[in-house]
């Protein structure tokens, strides 16, 4: 009996010994799935962090919330097919070589040209890089705003712009030059502008701004693009060359001209327009370039005209800018 008893006691505690290795599997089972589990977590967890740190990415978009993105990708244009389409019928197939034409989208740098590295003298267009190097001068301290000027009779000019009926020995200042070089597009201003300028000043001015160096001298820039002429508004949009204040100040100026029509009127009033024009008598060159302010994305547009009357350049360049308005607004083909 008492062997019976040994026996039974032994079967019992193999018994328990199997289901002490049974449920030690078990649990080592449970554990090992829960690690790969935790472990599988915390390699998503650190591909999606990483995923999300988007340090490929413009800034501008990299930190912004998903829902924002989303509003903001609708926006983003990359095609802009019809819109050349619809330039190219206004301007009609006899007078579209008398036109050059430069379009960018500045939210996504997409952009269209027709004509756009066909050159044209830029006439008064040339009057943005005199004073980005004169700002650059304030901006180091060469020069003051508040500098005083005392024109000379031989930078006097009536061709175009009222200060030259100030006289010789009129006291201005630095300040005063560049705004009436900008706003009213005044020849006397630029010219005693320039001769106050240091000429590495200047051609430093042009490399910066990304315009190239044709030929030497400060005022004898002979022939340029509408696409080439671009990178000057896009230098100052983005701040590249000059501070974020002077960048500021300039195109605030150039949003303020006395200057309504080509591009200007073929906008609604209340869009912002920092834009410049140029005109040249002999030969008539007419241009007119900018950054029109949309409210879906701003833009540049440069249009570039020779062998037309002002009448018929200045109309025909509004209502192409128009067709790029609708167009950048409403996707509105002309």
């Amino acid at each position: 009996m008492e062997h019976e008893h040994t026996n039974s006691e032994n079967k019992k505690k193999l018994r328990l010994k199997k289901r002490y290795v049974i449920y030690f599997l078990l649990m080592v089972s449970i554990l090992a799935n829960a690690f790969f589990i935790y472990y599988n977590y915390q390699q998503n967890k650190e591909q999606t962090l990483k995923m999300n740190r988007y340090t490929h990415l413009d800034p501008r978009i990299a930190d912004i919330s998903r829902e924002q993105f989303l509003t903001n990708q609708q926006k983003y244009e990359l095609d802009y097919k019809n819109l050349k389409i619809s330039i190219l019928r206004i301007l009609g197939s006899e007078t579209n070589k008398a036109y050059g034409i430069y379009f960018e989208d500045l939210t996504t740098g997409a952009w269209i040209g027709i004509n756009e590295r066909a050159e044209f003298i830029p006439a008064s267009l040339m009057k943005i890089p005199s004073t980005v190097a004169a700002l650059k001068e304030i901006e180091d301290g060469v020069l003051k705003f508040d500098d005083p000027i005392i024109l000379r009779q031989d930078e006097l000019d009536s061709a175009f712009g009222d200060f030259y009926k100030k006289g010789a020995g009129y006291k201005a200042t630095i300040g005063e030059l560049i705004n009436l070089t900008l706003k009213e597009s005044d020849n006397t201003a630029v010219h005693a502008l320039d001769d106050n300028l240091a000429y590495e000043s200047e051609m430093d001015a042009r490399n910066g701004l990304g315009i190239p160096f044709m030929v030497a001298g400060v005022n004898n820039m002979t022939h340029i693009s509408p696409k080439d002429y671009s990178n000057i508004y896009k230098s100052l949009y983005f701040s590249n060359y000059l501070s974020r204040t002077m960048s500021e100040y300039l195109l605030s100026v150039l949003s303020d001209t006395n200057f309504k029509l080509q591009i200007v009127e073929g906008v609604p009033k209340e869009i912002v327009v920092a834009h410049k024009i140029g005109l040249e008598q002999e030969g008539d060159f007419i241009h007119d370039c900018g950054i029109i302010y949309a409210k879906k994305t701003p833009y540049i547009l440069c249009i570039m005209s020779k062998g037309n009357s002002f009448n018929d350049a200045s109309k025909t360049m509004a209502q192409i800018s128009s067709a790029v308005y609708n167009y950048v607004e409403y996707r509105k083909i002309t």
